[in-house]
Protein backbone atom coordinates (compact mmCIF):
# COMPACT_ATOMS: atom_id res chain seq x y z
CA UNK A 1 0.00 0.00 0.00
CA UNK A 2 1.46 3.39 -0.96
CA UNK A 3 1.39 6.52 1.22
CA UNK A 4 -1.50 7.88 -0.83
CA UNK A 5 -3.58 4.70 -0.61
CA UNK A 6 -6.21 4.36 2.09
CA UNK A 7 -8.08 1.37 3.44
CA UNK A 8 -11.42 1.45 5.23
CA UNK A 9 -11.35 -0.51 8.49
CA UNK A 10 -13.37 -1.00 11.65
CA UNK A 11 -11.14 -0.27 14.65
CA UNK A 12 -11.53 0.48 18.32
CA UNK A 13 -10.17 3.98 18.90
CA UNK A 14 -8.80 5.05 22.26
CA UNK A 15 -7.78 8.44 23.61
CA UNK A 16 -6.00 8.86 26.95
CA UNK A 17 -5.46 12.10 28.84
CA UNK A 18 -3.87 12.84 32.20
CA UNK A 19 -6.19 14.65 34.61
CA UNK A 20 -5.14 18.21 35.54
CA UNK A 21 -1.73 17.85 33.87
CA UNK A 22 -1.38 21.60 33.36
CA UNK A 23 -1.97 22.23 37.06
CA UNK A 24 0.59 19.50 37.81
CA UNK A 25 3.22 21.28 35.70
CA UNK A 26 2.47 24.62 37.33
CA UNK A 27 2.65 23.19 40.85
CA UNK A 28 5.68 20.92 40.48
CA UNK A 29 7.60 22.48 37.61
CA UNK A 30 8.37 21.03 34.20
CA UNK A 31 11.16 18.72 35.31
CA UNK A 32 9.27 16.96 38.12
CA UNK A 33 6.03 16.81 36.13
CA UNK A 34 7.97 15.61 33.09
CA UNK A 35 9.32 12.65 35.05
CA UNK A 36 5.76 11.63 36.03
CA UNK A 37 4.52 12.06 32.46
CA UNK A 38 7.46 9.98 31.18
CA UNK A 39 6.42 7.16 33.54
CA UNK A 40 2.84 7.45 32.31
CA UNK A 41 4.00 7.28 28.70
CA UNK A 42 6.16 4.24 29.46
CA UNK A 43 3.21 2.46 31.09
CA UNK A 44 0.96 3.38 28.15
CA UNK A 45 3.47 2.10 25.60
CA UNK A 46 4.10 -1.14 27.49
CA UNK A 47 0.41 -1.90 28.03
CA UNK A 48 -0.42 -1.05 24.41
CA UNK A 49 2.23 -3.50 23.22
CA UNK A 50 0.94 -6.19 25.56
CA UNK A 51 -2.59 -5.64 24.27
CA UNK A 52 -1.50 -5.58 20.60
CA UNK A 53 -2.52 -1.96 20.36
CA UNK A 54 -0.92 0.69 18.16
CA UNK A 55 0.05 4.17 19.31
CA UNK A 56 -0.91 6.48 16.46
CA UNK A 57 0.00 9.82 17.98
CA UNK A 58 1.08 11.59 21.15
CA UNK A 59 0.11 15.15 22.07
CA UNK A 60 1.89 16.02 25.30
CA UNK A 61 0.52 13.54 27.82
CA UNK A 62 -2.43 12.62 25.60
CA UNK A 63 -2.27 9.50 23.46
CA UNK A 64 -4.30 8.23 20.50
CA UNK A 65 -4.27 4.44 20.04
CA UNK A 66 -6.10 1.82 18.01
CA UNK A 67 -7.01 -1.77 18.85
CA UNK A 68 -8.34 -4.56 16.70
CA UNK A 69 -11.12 -5.42 19.15
CA UNK A 70 -13.15 -3.62 21.85
CA UNK A 71 -12.18 -6.24 24.43
CA UNK A 72 -8.48 -5.54 23.91
CA UNK A 73 -9.11 -1.80 24.25
CA UNK A 74 -11.13 -2.24 27.45
CA UNK A 75 -8.45 -4.49 28.96
CA UNK A 76 -5.80 -1.87 28.11
CA UNK A 77 -7.87 0.87 29.76
CA UNK A 78 -8.48 -1.16 32.91
CA UNK A 79 -4.80 -2.06 33.23
CA UNK A 80 -3.72 1.55 32.71
CA UNK A 81 -6.14 2.72 35.41
CA UNK A 82 -4.85 -0.04 37.68
CA UNK A 83 -1.22 0.96 37.20
CA UNK A 84 -2.02 4.58 38.00
CA UNK A 85 -3.92 3.46 41.09
CA UNK A 86 -0.90 1.49 42.29
CA UNK A 87 1.39 4.53 41.96
CA UNK A 88 -0.28 7.30 44.01
CA UNK A 89 2.09 10.02 42.82
CA UNK A 90 0.84 9.57 39.25
CA UNK A 91 -2.13 11.80 38.35
CA UNK A 92 -5.42 10.27 37.33
CA UNK A 93 -5.89 9.20 33.73
CA UNK A 94 -9.01 9.53 31.60
CA UNK A 95 -9.64 6.98 28.86
CA UNK A 96 -12.31 7.22 26.18
CA UNK A 97 -13.00 4.79 23.36
CA UNK A 98 -15.21 4.38 20.34
CA UNK A 99 -15.70 1.62 17.76
CA UNK A 100 -16.04 2.94 14.22
CA UNK A 101 -15.06 2.90 10.58
CA UNK A 102 -11.90 4.84 9.74
CA UNK A 103 -9.60 5.47 6.80
CA UNK A 104 -6.13 4.11 7.45
CA UNK A 105 -3.12 5.26 5.43
CA UNK A 106 0.11 3.35 5.88
CA UNK A 107 3.34 5.35 5.81
CA UNK A 108 6.04 5.22 3.16
CA UNK A 109 7.56 1.81 2.43
CA UNK A 110 4.66 0.10 4.19
CA UNK A 111 5.64 1.44 7.60
CA UNK A 112 2.67 0.54 9.81
CA UNK A 113 4.20 2.49 12.70
CA UNK A 114 3.64 5.67 10.70
CA UNK A 115 -0.01 4.94 9.88
CA UNK A 116 -2.51 7.79 9.77
CA UNK A 117 -6.01 7.03 11.01
CA UNK A 118 -8.71 9.50 10.02
CA UNK A 119 -12.48 9.90 9.95
CA UNK A 120 -15.53 10.99 11.91
CA UNK A 121 -15.09 8.08 14.32
CA UNK A 122 -11.74 9.56 15.43
CA UNK A 123 -13.38 12.88 16.30
CA UNK A 124 -16.13 11.09 18.23
CA UNK A 125 -13.55 9.08 20.16
CA UNK A 126 -11.68 12.27 21.09
CA UNK A 127 -14.85 13.89 22.41
CA UNK A 128 -15.76 10.78 24.39
CA UNK A 129 -12.24 10.68 25.80
CA UNK A 130 -12.26 14.24 27.06
CA UNK A 131 -15.99 14.52 27.94
CA UNK A 132 -15.58 18.29 28.04
CA UNK A 133 -14.45 21.10 25.77
CA UNK A 134 -10.68 20.83 25.43
CA UNK A 135 -7.98 22.87 23.64
CA UNK A 136 -6.53 19.51 22.55
CA UNK A 137 -9.53 18.90 20.29
CA UNK A 138 -8.92 22.22 18.51
CA UNK A 139 -5.33 21.19 17.88
CA UNK A 140 -6.45 17.79 16.60
CA UNK A 141 -8.76 19.41 14.03
CA UNK A 142 -6.09 21.88 12.92
CA UNK A 143 -3.49 19.14 12.47
CA UNK A 144 -5.89 17.53 9.99
CA UNK A 145 -6.42 20.75 8.06
CA UNK A 146 -9.93 21.40 9.35
CA UNK A 147 -9.53 25.07 10.25
CA UNK A 148 -13.22 25.88 10.75
CA UNK A 149 -13.68 22.89 13.05
CA UNK A 150 -10.54 23.84 14.96
CA UNK A 151 -11.78 27.40 15.54
CA UNK A 152 -15.20 26.07 16.58
CA UNK A 153 -13.60 23.68 19.10
CA UNK A 154 -11.51 26.51 20.55
CA UNK A 155 -14.61 28.72 20.75
CA UNK A 156 -16.46 25.98 22.64
CA UNK A 157 -13.62 25.56 25.13
CA UNK A 158 -13.45 29.32 25.71
CA UNK A 159 -17.19 29.42 26.38
CA UNK A 160 -17.53 26.19 28.39
CA UNK A 161 -14.06 25.18 29.58
CA UNK A 162 -13.87 23.72 33.09
CA UNK A 163 -11.05 25.98 34.24
CA UNK A 164 -9.43 29.34 33.57
CA UNK A 165 -6.37 27.44 32.41
CA UNK A 166 -8.38 25.53 29.79
CA UNK A 167 -9.91 28.79 28.54
CA UNK A 168 -6.53 30.51 28.37
CA UNK A 169 -5.06 27.55 26.46
CA UNK A 170 -8.00 27.70 24.05
CA UNK A 171 -7.42 31.41 23.42
CA UNK A 172 -3.76 30.72 22.62
CA UNK A 173 -4.70 27.76 20.44
CA UNK A 174 -7.19 29.92 18.53
CA UNK A 175 -4.60 32.67 18.10
CA UNK A 176 -2.09 30.13 16.75
CA UNK A 177 -4.62 28.68 14.32
CA UNK A 178 -5.62 32.11 13.03
CA UNK A 179 -2.02 33.20 12.56
CA UNK A 180 -1.05 30.07 10.68
CA UNK A 181 -4.18 30.14 8.56
CA UNK A 182 -4.70 33.85 7.85
CA UNK A 183 -1.35 35.48 8.63
CA UNK A 184 -1.25 39.21 9.24
CA UNK A 185 -4.93 39.68 8.38
CA UNK A 186 -5.76 37.93 11.68
CA UNK A 187 -3.89 40.55 13.75
CA UNK A 188 -6.91 42.12 15.47
CA UNK A 189 -8.43 38.76 16.42
CA UNK A 190 -5.09 37.41 17.65
CA UNK A 191 -4.44 40.51 19.76
CA UNK A 192 -7.93 40.12 21.26
CA UNK A 193 -7.07 36.55 22.24
CA UNK A 194 -3.81 37.74 23.80
CA UNK A 195 -5.69 40.38 25.80
CA UNK A 196 -8.14 37.74 27.04
CA UNK A 197 -5.28 35.46 28.15
CA UNK A 198 -3.59 38.32 30.02
CA UNK A 199 -6.88 39.10 31.80
CA UNK A 200 -7.22 35.46 32.86
CA UNK A 201 -3.63 35.40 34.14
CA UNK A 202 -4.15 38.56 36.18
CA UNK A 203 -7.58 37.62 37.54
CA UNK A 204 -7.08 33.90 38.16
CA UNK A 205 -3.36 33.73 38.95
CA UNK A 206 -2.45 31.20 36.26
CA UNK A 207 1.11 32.51 35.93
CA UNK A 208 2.35 29.24 34.46
CA UNK A 209 0.85 30.12 31.10
CA UNK A 210 2.45 33.58 30.84
CA UNK A 211 5.53 32.29 28.94
CA UNK A 212 3.20 30.75 26.31
CA UNK A 213 1.55 34.14 25.89
CA UNK A 214 4.94 35.71 25.17
CA UNK A 215 5.71 32.98 22.62
CA UNK A 216 2.38 33.61 20.92
CA UNK A 217 3.15 37.34 20.84
CA UNK A 218 6.51 36.50 19.28
CA UNK A 219 4.80 34.49 16.55
CA UNK A 220 2.49 37.44 15.80
CA UNK A 221 5.46 39.81 15.67
CA UNK A 222 7.26 37.54 13.20
CA UNK A 223 4.19 37.39 10.98
CA UNK A 224 4.06 41.20 11.05
CA UNK A 225 7.76 41.40 10.16
CA UNK A 226 8.82 42.92 13.49
CA UNK A 227 11.87 40.81 14.29
CA UNK A 228 12.96 43.04 17.18
CA UNK A 229 9.61 42.63 18.95
CA UNK A 230 9.67 38.86 18.31
CA UNK A 231 13.15 38.62 19.84
CA UNK A 232 12.03 40.62 22.89
CA UNK A 233 9.02 38.35 23.46
CA UNK A 234 11.09 35.17 23.10
CA UNK A 235 13.66 36.49 25.57
CA UNK A 236 10.91 37.24 28.07
CA UNK A 237 9.44 33.76 27.58
CA UNK A 238 12.90 32.28 28.18
CA UNK A 239 13.43 34.39 31.32
CA UNK A 240 10.07 33.39 32.80
CA UNK A 241 10.52 29.69 32.03
CA UNK A 242 13.97 29.71 33.62
CA UNK A 243 12.65 31.50 36.72
CA UNK A 244 9.79 29.01 37.04
CA UNK A 245 12.11 26.01 36.77
CA UNK A 246 10.66 25.00 33.39
CA UNK A 247 14.07 23.80 32.26
CA UNK A 248 12.91 21.98 29.13
CA UNK A 249 11.12 25.02 27.72
CA UNK A 250 13.97 27.30 28.79
CA UNK A 251 16.51 25.10 27.01
CA UNK A 252 14.40 24.99 23.85
CA UNK A 253 14.10 28.78 23.79
CA UNK A 254 17.80 29.18 24.57
CA UNK A 255 18.61 27.13 21.48
CA UNK A 256 16.20 29.20 19.40
CA UNK A 257 17.75 32.42 20.72
CA UNK A 258 21.30 31.14 20.27
CA UNK A 259 22.13 31.56 23.96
Amino acid sequence: MTDAAAASRILTLVFTDLADSMALKMQRGDQSAGELIARHRAHTSQLAAQGVGRIIDWAGDGCFLTFESPSAAVLFALRLQQVHGQEPDLPGVRVGMHLGEVSERIGRDGDVAQARVEGLAVDLAARIGFKRPSPWIAGLHFARGRVADAIAAADECIAKGDSALDRAQAHLQRARIRLRSDGATARADVEADHTAVLALIDSRGIEGIRPELHESRAELARVLGDDAAALHELREAHRLNAAMGASGHAARLARELGL
